[in-house]
């Protein structure tokens, strides 16, 4: 990134003022008191806000775009969920923290949530992939998980420490409404490995269950991030942990993650290479990562009060726990407009017109994505009691996201 002294208008005020060059993700300040951030035109929340600068204000071919805020101040909402108040009682900092992980403390990932798949009832689950709650009612997960082999996610367990039933007193089990994977997602690529669900019902929230933030920028402060999943616990284990574990996984750069796939880039899984939607962690020594079971579960840190903000989606990786063997992760800051347009759809639209102040708690009216040339893996409904009324529906925007394919020279770049 360099520094210039183009003048600019404000990405909000229309204000003409001295900004910094800035790379996709990055803040682009123009002098405005409201977030904004440089992205692609179409990937703006709000399409009179996506008039692509100079490039003096965002690189070339990119806008600077004022953000919603919405998630920022659903983060700051949840946050009351809190009953201890400082990080002297956060239950994340009672002991440091998959492979090679530790097990996580009841409550200690309030946000975690297990998926089921099967055909019969919730008792003959295959709890097989993981998620965060997000919001009163939805679930991120990845793409792949939203429906597979196996059919779609029926059921989400939140609260459990263990995977089973026995001893978990705080654990909620809900029926999956409606899933949606991200319209760009196109197996076997990897790409837009990122989904969501929308429970049936609210679970009740506290301490123990309780939604994550969205991390927003681009760059990561700190050089590692916390993985959690139920997943195996070794690369040759036939079956997954008893428990909840969570590990401590370095940052690793793209350019050198590319080193470690090669033999995919260029293939099916990778056929553009590893672009900047994509996020790295690994423990290159060995005997620390994520591994089957774990796909769609956390790659989160830990900001102030107590609030964990996720960073990463867990997606796909090679061989869990071996040296040289870094995890992919879908990097949730490049996703964040798209989440909000389905999760916050009212009050991004609030937002994008001016027209009333942003909700602070509650769940809005639902609103749901109907995409018309929805391919059959985007979309789905589960078969559940409960049922989609026509007043519920509506029709979002099908954006897709562009991406970005040359390496940085490190993690925030």
């Amino acid at each position: 990134m360099g520094t210039c002294l183009w003048l600019v208008l404000s990405c909000v005020s229309g204000l003409v003022l001295r900004c910094h060059a800035a790379s996709e993700g990055f803040a682009c300040s123009a002098g405005s008191d409201e977030p904004c951030v440089c992205r692609r035109p179409g990937d703006c929340f709000s399409q009179a806000a996506s008039l692509a600068l100079p490039r003096g204000c965002c690189d070339r071919g990119l806008a600077c775009c004022r953000e919603s805020g919405v998630s920022e101040q659903k983060c700051a909402a949840f946050s009351r969920l809190l009953y201890w108040e400082g990080s002297a009682l956060c239950r994340a900092l009672v002991r440091p923290l998959v492979v090679g992980g530790d097990e996580a403390l009841p409550g200690q990932v309030p946000h975690m949530a297990l998926l089921g798949f099967g055909e019969g009832s919730a008792e003959s689950a295959q709890w097989l992939c993981g998620g965060a709650l997000v919001s009163e009612r939805w679930v991120l997960t990845a793409a792949h998980c939203v429906s597979g082999v196996r059919g779609p996610a029926r059921w989400v367990r939140l609260g459990a420490w263990l995977e089973g039933d026995a001893g978990d007193a705080d654990a909620q089990q809900l029926d999956v409404l409606l899933g949606v994977a991200h319209p760009d997602y196109r197996p076997p690529a990897r790409y837009n490995d990122i989904g969501l669900l929308l429970l049936a019902e609210e679970p009740a929230l506290g301490p123990s269950v309780r939604p994550a933030c969205l991390h927003r920028d681009f760059a990561i402060p700190g050089s590692k991030a916390q993985a959690c999943g139920y997943g195996r616990v070794s690369f040759d284990a036939d079956n997954s942990g008893d428990a909840l574990r969570c590990v401590w996984l370095p940052f690793l750069a793209r350019v050198e993650c590319a080193k470690h796939f090669r033999e995919e880039m260029g293939a099916a899984t990778l056929p553009r290479g590893l672009p900047r939607s994509l996020l790295c962690a690994a423990d290159l020594r060995g005997g620390k990562d994520t591994c089957q079971g774990d796909s769609g579960g956390p790659l989160h840190i830990l900001s102030e009060g107590c609030m964990y903000s996720l960073v990463g989606v867990t997606s796909f990786g090679k061989f869990c726990g071996f040296p040289n063997s870094p995890g992919v992760y879908t990097r949730v800051s490049h996703y964040v407009p798209w989440i909000e347009s389905i999760i916050w759809s009212r009050e991004v639209q609030a937002a994008r017109e001016g027209t009333s102040p942003l909700i602070e708690y509650g769940i809005p009216e639902i609103k749901f994505t109907y995409i018309e040339d929805m391919r059959s893996e985007s979309l789905w409904s589960g078969n559940n009691s409960a049922s989609i009324s026509e007043e519920q529906s509506t029709l979002l925007s099908n954006e897709t996201t562009s991406e970005s394919i040359e390496p940085p020279a490190n993690i925030n770049e």
